[in-house]
């Protein structure tokens, strides 16, 4: 089961990475323009998301071994969803609220503690 939360990240976060290694204004379009980021942070960010692909590659190959990262990745999502996306949302501020990067976290919130928990039952 592990395996298709790893797939589902390089799936999905492939684009996102292709977006902010390459693209003129990918980082407007994955966090839109209320999150304004410097050159040096979308590389950071890059980065990290670029790493999570590859961990994921390897990952749908030793699913148990790097089961960690899933667990980063949930706690990470759900830190961003409780400081900023929660509190625009109470605020009635949706515009500033990433729609994409939204999406993403609460794709992964929602799918991966179920396939880490039912993984770990068999």
């Amino acid at each position: 089961m592990l395996e298709f939360a790893f797939a589902g990240n390089v799936l999905f976060v492939t684009p996102v990475i292709l977006l902010l290694w390459f693209h003129k204004d990918g980082a407007g379009i994955v966090f839109g323009p209320h999150i304004p980021i410097s050159d040096g942070l979308r590389i950071l960010v890059a980065s990290m998301w670029t790493s999570i692909v590859l961990v994921s590659i390897a990952g749908m190959k030793w699913e148990i071994e790097l089961v960690g990262l899933l667990v980063f990745q949930i706690v990470y999502k759900a830190v961003f969803m409780i400081a900023y996306v929660a509190p625009r949302a109470i605020a009635g501020e949706w515009e500033k609220i990433p729609r994409l990067l939204t999406a993403i976290f609460v794709l992964g919130l929602i799918c991966f503690p179920p396939m880490i928990i039912f993984d770990n039952w068999r």
